[in-house]
């Protein structure tokens, strides 16, 4: 008489469920930080857009506009109130300091980012970050 096999057994399940587990835990990390790439990127567009408002600001009033001395009313740079990226991934601050070329604006990141953290761009065009990469060139590409 020929058995017909009716279902998959237990042993057959588990390694199924133990070689997508693999994959999963080969792939997941890549995946993660090519999204995170992708939404630095936004970050990026975003400052380099905003910086380009400072200097429109600027050629205007001959300053560049700092909220602390504006009673931060971001509507001057045709920002809204709480300026934040399109897909909302970063928060906008701007802060002038010392010899920065007039201003430095920041997008903080709102969602986990340990290698790149805040990304920076200031008045003199000097690109920065505040994570654990070594170096500008990896939070910039």
């Amino acid at each position: 008489m020929i058995s017909i096999n009716k279902g998959f057994s237990l042993i057959e399940l588990m390694w199924v469920l133990a070689i997508v587990g693999i994959m999963l835990g080969l792939v997941y990390p890549r995946y993660d930080a090519y999204l995170k790439r992708g939404y630095r990127s936004e970050g990026q567009a975003f400052l380099i857009e905003v910086a380009a408002r400072q200097e429109r600001y600027f050629a205007q009033n001959n300053h560049y506009f700092i909220p602390e001395q504006s009673n931060g009313d971001l509507r001057a740079l045709g920002l809204f109130e709480i300026a934040q990226s399109a897909t909302k991934k970063y928060r906008l601050e701007i802060t002038q300091e010392a010899a920065d070329g007039g201003f430095t604006l920041m997008a903080w990141p709102q969602f986990t980012d340990l290698q790149c953290g805040a990304l920076s761009l200031n008045g003199l065009g000097i690109k920065g970050h505040n994570g654990l990469e070594e170096g500008v060139a990896g939070c910039w590409r």
